[in-house]
Order: structure tokens, then C-alpha cells, then sequence
């Protein structure tokens, strides 16, 4: 779980620097924040699933 949580939140990483170099201004807010969403999302479900994981 704590692999899947990892890589999950380096693609998260990855994509968002892809999408920072092409970005047209007026997509740029909502693609950032749909980004910032699915990254605090997997911080949250990391979390979460620590005291199962130990």
C-alpha cells in the first residue's frame, strides 16, 4: 500500500510539471486545482491506511 501511495503521488508529481509546461492560461487554474485535489486525496487515503499497513 505505502508503494502504491508513492508512486501514485510521484505520477501526481510528474504530471503536474508535464502539464506546468503547456498550459494555456485560462485551463491552467482549473487543471492546477483538479491536480492539488487528486494529490491531497491520495495524502488523505495514505494517511488513513497507515495504522492498517503497521
Amino acid at each position: 500500500t505505502v508503494i502504491v501511495a508513492l508512486s501514485l503521488s510521484t505520477l501526481i508529481r510528474k504530471d503536474y510539471h508535464k502539464e506546468l509546461l503547456h498550459i494555456d492560461k485560462f485551463q491552467w487554474k482549473t487543471r492546477e486545482n483538479m491536480i492539488l485535489a487528486a494529490y491531497f486525496v491520495a495524502i488523505v487515503l495514505f494517511s488513513v491506511s497507515l495504522p492498517y499497513i503497521f
